[in-house]
């Protein structure tokens, strides 16, 4: 279950493919995730440790729990694939 209290950021490769798109959509709105809370795009001004990415490979979708690591950015933590 995802907290819906985080923000969860589309990565630009699930923007590219309408189809993809649409289902991740649907999948996010299945968790009840708030429409303000889904970011498309990755903006590193609004990150924090606990919020979401995901990631879209062809028609695989991958949600990862990101955690902010200074001075070096942010890592990655693969949660499940969609």
């Amino acid at each position: 279950m995802l907290d819906i209290s985080k923000r969860v950021f589309l990565a630009p490769s699930c923007l590219k493919d309408q189809k993809t798109l649409d289902r991740l959509l649907k999948i996010l709105e299945e968790h009840k995730v708030p429409k303000n809370k889904i970011i498309r795009g990755i903006d590193m001004d609004i990150i924090s440790s606990g919020d979401y990415l995901i990631r879209c490979l062809g028609e695989e979708i991958q949600l990862f729990k990101i955690q902010f690591t200074l001075p070096f950015g942010y890592t990655t933590d693969l949660l499940l694939n969609l």
